[in-house]
């Protein structure tokens, strides 16, 4: 126990693991998953066909479509939170209110994260 600030270094260390997880788990699936389905999805429907002949067999250069796809979910997110009041800016909102410390990552899961995964692979 840390006598000056009278709290439990081990409880702390655990704290900021799960802190840790979080942001990482946050990171992989906003900043990895979903721009590369979203860079993926643009390639495919509208770069694809004007590009490659039907002869040929397309290549996907995944790091290119990460980009895309970056910057496709920048402008959805710009576009949402400036935009009307609908439902997914309402979860948008509610996820950064709560902020990193207290994100319910079950709640983004289910709300935010899944639905837009499952959308994409849809559409692909």
């Amino acid at each position: 126990i840390n006598a000056e600030y009278g709290v439990s270094t081990q409880s702390t260390g655990k704290e900021w693991l799960v802190i840790l997880m979080k942001c990482i788990y946050v990171a992989v699936t906003v900043f990895g998953i979903i721009p590369v389905l979203f860079g993926i999805l643009y390639e495919a429907v509208l770069l694809l066909p004007l590009r490659v002949p039907l002869q040929h067999t397309p290549v996907l250069l995944l790091w290119q479509d990460w980009g895309l796809g970056v910057l496709f979910v920048k402008i959805l997110y710009a576009g949402t939170l400036t935009g009307p009041d609908w439902y997914f800016k309402r979860l948008l909102e509610q996820t950064f209110q709560a902020g990193l410390i207290n994100m319910d990552l079950s709640f983004v899961t289910r709300q935010i994260v899944l639905p837009i995964i499952t959308d994409q692979l849809q559409l692909l």
